[in-house]
């Protein structure tokens, strides 16, 4: 007596060996790194000191009217959002005088975030709505280093 495997048999013996094998791979010691990889990201740590950052910050952002003038989207589109994950990193920021307050990371995440806006604003090319943006994250500046950096 010979056993026939239809198509629809085979499909769910690879589906239970797929969840056989994920199952496993979730076990304890068993998770291909995914543990470890997610204690290095909880541990996250800047290795430069904030003025190393905010430096460069200052520099590329004194590029980005200029780049708005010469209508440069594409490197506008780069420095937005290279500038948004550099304040992404000022938010980890646990060892300076001032990090410890609640304001210093709402600055952080509040510049970063107008910087994500503009980053898909000049996706779409419009100039208008950049230059307004940048007044936001200007002024976004000027409150944080009145606060911080200016005292």
């Amino acid at each position: 007596m010979h056993t026939v495997i239809g198509r629809s048999s085979l499909t769910i013996v690879a589906a239970v060996a797929v969840c056989s094998l994920a199952v496993l791979a979730l076990m304890p010691g068993r998770d291909g790194g995914l543990a470890e990889a997610q204690e290095k990201a909880a541990a996250y740590a800047p290795v430069v000191e904030l003025d190393v950052i905010m430096d460069r910050v200052d520099e590329i952002f004194g590029d980005l009217e200029k780049n708005l003038a010469e209508t440069k989207f594409r490197t506008l589109r780069k420095d937005s959002a290279f500038l948004a994950e550099l304040m992404n990193i000022t938010a980890f920021f646990d060892h300076t005088e001032y990090s410890k307050e609640t304001g210093w990371k709402v600055f952080s995440v509040k510049t970063r975030d107008l910087l994500l806006e503009a980053t898909n604003v000049s996706k779409k090319k419009d100039g208008a709505a950049y230059k307004a943006l940048l007044g936001k994250i200007e002024a976004a500046c000027d409150a944080c280093h009145e606060k911080y950096r200016d005292i």
